[in-house]
């Protein structure tokens, strides 16, 4: 089970909304510094994310309660492969596809574009698939 600290911002008949501050490992590499990433997580750190979590357990969480959240890793690991393998290999897919028309690389760009378009769009749906289903839902574990 991931796990992340949260506050209670609300608390109603549907679930908790609780706030996380982005964390970023940034402040423990070594080459922070002189690291072209660092601007981006910098950014990414100051924007924190409100979610609206259920509780399975029943824990009674007031506003301003420090609480622990969780998603299974199984269920994370399957919606990262899934995010980020399948627009890939359709952006291959539909450029290995696209050499075959033609003699310059005009096909071969036009059906990689189409193929990354085509995994975005199929990520996108299956996304909202997964979001409805409890499997990939954050949950309450416990009131710290």
């Amino acid at each position: 089970m991931l796990q992340e600290e949260a506050v209670v911002v609300a608390v109603d008949g549907d679930g908790i909304w609780v706030e996380s501050d982005r964390t970023g490992t940034c402040q423990s590499c070594s080459a922070s510094k002189g690291c072209g990433q660092r601007a981006l997580a910098e950014y990414a750190s100051k924007r924190s994310e409100r979610l609206l979590i259920d509780n399975p357990h029943g824990l009674v969480a007031r506003v301003g309660d420090r609480v622990s959240v969780g998603i299974e890793e199984g269920s994370f690991l399957q919606a990262s492969l899934l995010l980020y393998t399948l627009p890939l290999v359709l952006l291959f897919l539909g450029g290995y596809l696209g050499s075959f028309y033609g003699v310059s690389e005009l096909p071969s760009v036009f059906g990689s574009f189409f193929g990354l378009a085509a995994g975005l769009l199929l990520v996108r749906g299956a996304g909202q698939r997964l979001a409805r289903s409890c499997r990939y839902q954050p949950v309450l574990m416990n009131i710290i």
